[in-house]
């Protein structure tokens, strides 16, 4: 779907129509910050929230910060986008429920937010992750990354 803001066309991957999808843009008081989507690589909504992949490798975040799903340390909700670290080699973002995923350019797979039913895929750990921590460095390429409530389905 393409929504057009001030003359800005954003590719946004949902399923929403494009009334919805207007209505969480503003509701999340984004329509201010639209600029900073003309360089993205990739735009995902999550359960009121938004992750940006930037063409320059970084990723950004803001909306509702529940169980640290924005990767920013805490669970303060944020209305403008804000960098997730200062990491520049992401290469994919994926969402969850309450959950966010990201790939690197070498193949490692991060997770952060909601873990209490194993969400993060961590082995003996259920605490909530507040920043990317590493999920798999195998080097194995994600093809994809799907959550849901309690659940979460990766693809090689």
């Amino acid at each position: 779907n393409r929504l057009r803001f001030n003359g800005v066309k954003i590719a946004l991957n949902t399923g929403y129509n494009r009334t919805l999808q207007r209505d969480i843009i503003n509701h999340l008081q984004m329509a201010d910050y639209i600029d900073d989507f003309i360089s993205s690589e990739d735009v995902k909504m999550g359960r009121r929230y938004v992750m940006v992949l930037k063409t320059d490798g970084s990723i950004w975040s803001c909306g509702d910060g529940t169980s640290g799903k924005l990767g920013h340390g805490d669970t303060i909700a944020l209305n403008t986008l804000t960098q997730i670290g200062t990491d520049t080699d992401w290469y994919s973002i994926h969402i969850g429920y309450e959950s966010s995923f990201a790939t690197k350019m070498n193949g490692d797979l991060y997770g952060w937010g909601e873990n209490g039913k194993y969400e993060l895929m961590l082995s003996g750990d259920t605490t909530d992750k507040l920043v990317p921590t590493l999920i798999d460095n195998s080097g194995d390429r994600y093809r994809d990354v799907v959550g849901g409530v309690d659940f979460t389905i990766v693809v090689k």
